[in-house]
């Protein structure tokens, strides 16, 4: 019986039990037990991590989906499965862990499927968001460049996926101080983001954002105001006045504004 639940009973077994019956079970049965983990884990995939409805869904899937050895993973939905558990780990400041789940999945991924393979450059792009939020932002930034050259070769020049890369590159060089090449990539990457995807897509409001920060940091603070506004009634419009991002946004703004006050007042 749970002492924490007195109506709920759990099977408990000892240290010694467990590696006893560990040891009797088979190399096939052990790769039987690993498929079945898969198939249950992506059978419950709940969706994007990102998404507020999915959080108390990732909340209880997520001590399964961190059980799971990402180098054991056979197939794409699992490895999707997992690289979406660790961004929700990401998300809530547990960039650490999700870095090491990551690295073990990427370095799986280009052996087995080399680096040309969509689920390795899916590894990689997730990889270097969790190389910059644990401060390794040369490692990030290699990462970054080197996905995003696979994906314009693959891809070209306007997909989604080479977009976000380029969207990731360019925070990674801000970060190392090379801010007017960071600048350009992001103007270049909201333009055709603009054009491609629409002015509404996650990922161009996403850059858009991150637009507006650097635009002010240069001294161009009426461009980043307008930037700020747009993205804010966007999001407002498409996700809603609670929605995460949305918030974001509204903050954005609010610091922006402070900024040109405080540079008029000097």
């Amino acid at each position: 019986m749970s002492p924490s639940n007195p109506g709920r009973f759990t099977l408990q077994l000892h240290r010694l039990t467990q590696d006893m019956l560990t040891g009797q079970v088979t190399d096939r049965e052990h790769d039987r037990a690993r498929a079945d983990a898969e198939a249950l884990l992506t059978a419950a995939y709940p969706g994007d991590s990102g998404e507020p409805r999915f959080w108390p869904a990732w909340q209880v899937l997520l001590p399964h989906a961190l059980a799971i050895d990402p180098a054991r993973l056979t197939t794409r939905r699992g490895r999707e499965a997992v690289g979406d558990a660790c961004w929700y780990l990401m998300d809530r400041g547990q960039a650490r862990p999700a870095r090491e789940r990551l690295q073990r999945l990427y370095d799986t991924c280009l052996q087995q499927l080399g680096p040309d393979h969509d689920d390795t450059l899916r590894a990689a792009h997730r990889l270097a968001c969790a190389y910059a939020d644990t401060q390794d932002h040369e490692r990030a930034r290699a990462l970054d460049e080197a996905t995003l050259g696979h994906r314009r070769r693959l891809y070209g020049e306007n997909h989604p996926d080479t977009l976000a890369s380029a969207r990731s590159l360019a925070v990674g060089l801000w970060e190392l101080g090379r801010y007017e090449e960071a600048l350009v990539l992001d103007e270049k990457t909201l333009e055709v983001q603009r054009r491609v995807l629409g002015l509404e897509h996650p990922g161009t409001l996403a850059t858009a954002a991150g637009l507006a920060v650097e635009l002010e940091a240069v001294g161009r603070v009426g461009e980043a105001l307008v930037l700020g506004e747009e993205t804010l009634e966007a999001r407002r419009r498409v996700l809603g006045v609670e929605h995460p991002d949305t918030l974001g946004a509204v903050g954005l703004l609010e610091w922006l504004k402070r900024q040109q006050a405080e540079g008029e007042a000097s």
